[in-house]
């Protein structure tokens, strides 16, 4: 099973179409990336993943499945970082991990080990105790991302990361 597929996806704001019949798939443990010009119908498409917007015509699956309103279990497994990094700015890093390692059910027994991993290979350690208000734009949006890294199944970032970073996270 694939872990996207998108069948001839078209939506259309007020008669104007913003996505014409788009095809794709991704396969699970793919790493893929989604891009384009601003206004080019990449939030368009990301928010029809995750059931928030419904099509104009085609499908996405998800996981197999097709996403709605009503399927809470679909989203649970799906990790998304946009622009806003959905980070709690008076908190410190380690924290930050914490409270996203508790939403999405990471056993407790697991949380220290993977949080002091995702602080690592961020190049936080040193820093995890700072309040994320103090960070970079930049370390902000490595946070963000390992937010999203440590549980769900499906995970979609449209943040800048350096390309040296991409290439090192592990998708599964």
């Amino acid at each position: 099973m694939n872990a996207i597929e998108i069948h001839d996806l078209a939506k259309s704001f007020n008669g104007s179409p913003v996505l014409d019949e788009i095809n794709f798939k991704v396969r699970k443990g793919e790493i893929f990336g989604y891009l384009g010009p601003n206004g080019s119908g990449k939030t368009t498409t990301m928010r029809i993943m995750l059931g928030l917007l419904t099509p104009t015509s085609g499908k996405a699956l998800i996981l197999g499945e097709e996403p709605d309103d009503s399927n809470s279990d679909l989203r649970s497994r799906i990790g998304i970082l946009l622009e806003n990094n959905g980070l709690y700015e008076r908190l410190s890093a380690y924290q930050n991990l914490l409270y996203y390692a508790r939403l999405y059910g990471v056993p407790d027994q697991d949380r220290v080990e993977k949080i002091e991993r995702l602080l690592e290979f961020a190049g936080l350690s040193d820093r995890r105790n700072e309040k994320v208000g103090r960070f970079s734009t930049g370390m902000k949006r490595k946070l963000g991302l390992e937010t999203q890294v440590s549980h769900p199944k499906i995970k979609t970032s449209s943040v800048g990361l350096h390309a040296s970073k991409i290439s090192a996270i592990s998708w599964s």
